[in-house]
């Protein structure tokens, strides 16, 4: 008998026999081996994860990768899913974040997902950009040393440049540190929890390699994270300074090839979180470098 893929898809993925898979943060996410092996299967078969299919799968087979529903009632799934053939103009959600602190990778799904239709597609590109984050809080020197050359030194560099042209003369070095302090406050496993004093005292010691106003340049590079990620107001005399640390940053993603940059990050996170630069780099176009930082993630058995 013909069913079309609305319908298969309500007997064959809806979230029916959900087990709980495991817990990050506040929130309890629950699954079903049907929904885990047929993203595997689709997994393998991206061309786009296909590199890192192998490490991904295993850490969804392993728990460190969790692909499920936060909702598991039934009969609500059922509901929901019917209403979104009546109603096709609903959107369907699918959600990636990584939580340092539980070491786990959470794609969180909604009971309108379509896996047989066109939301199952938003999975690679969710899945590269959370395992840059994944990567660089489980083994920040690594992924440092895999893509420093190729794309954090010169990201930065183009953006502190832009600001101040008198930035040329500080060493990639003293950058290169710079950029390490962010990492290990920020990403590494055992990080302190800063903030924004943290923040702006890590651009502060890069600055004092001129002479001037370095505390006026270390708010700038600040400020558009904490202006649009934290939604705090910026007084009148600073926007305009962090809407140039902004637009340095897109010029930099496009100088490093990334196509509209502005579609693809709130800028800001990058002065705070270099990973965010390699999240958005391999995001929709892997690099051999994310490849190799993805598959270097050991996923260990929860």
């Amino acid at each position: 008998m013909y069913m079309n893929s609305e319908l298969q898809e309500i007997f064959e993925l809806i979230p029916l026999g959900l087990k709980k898979a495991g817990r990050i943060g506040d929130r309890e996410i629950h699954t079903n081996l049907k929904i885990q092996n047929y993203i595997k299967e689709w997994i393998e078969n991206s061309h786009n994860l296909k590199p890192i299919s192998k490490n991904i799968n295993k850490g969804i087979d392993t728990g460190n990768i969790i692909i499920g529903f936060e909702n598991p009632g039934k009969l609500n799934a059922l509901l929901n899913r019917f209403k979104r053939i009546m109603t096709p103009t609903k959107l369907s959600g699918i959600m990636g974040f990584y939580n340092g602190k539980d070491k786990k990778l959470v794609i969180l799904l909604d009971e309108n997902v379509d896996f047989l239709g066109g939301a199952i597609k938003n999975i690679p590109p969710i899945i590269t950009h959370e395992m840059m984050h994944y990567a660089a809080n489980v083994d920040t020197k690594k992924v440092y040393s895999i893509t420093k050359s190729k794309y954090l030194i010169p990201f930065y560099r183009n953006v502190v440049t832009n600001l101040d042209p008198k930035t040329a003369k500080i060493t990639d070095s003293v950058l290169g540190k710079t950029i390490t302090n962010l990492m290990n406050y920020f990403e590494k496993d055992n990080s302190l929890g800063a903030g924004i004093r943290d923040a702006y005292n890590v651009w502060n010691l890069f600055f004092d390699e001129l002479d001037g106003s370095k505390s006026d340049l270390s708010l700038a590079m600040i400020l558009p994270y904490f202006a649009y990620i934290r939604e705090m107001r910026i007084k009148p005399k600073h926007t305009s300074i962090a809407k140039k640390v902004a637009l340095s940053m897109y010029s930099s993603y496009e100088q490093l090839g990334v196509r509209n940059p502005m579609n693809l990050s709130t800028v800001g996170q990058e002065a705070i979180y270099p990973s965010e630069i390699l999240a958005v780099i391999n995001q929709f176009d892997l690099t051999n470098e994310g490849a190799k930082v993805i598959n270097n993630i050991r996923m260990r058995n929860r």
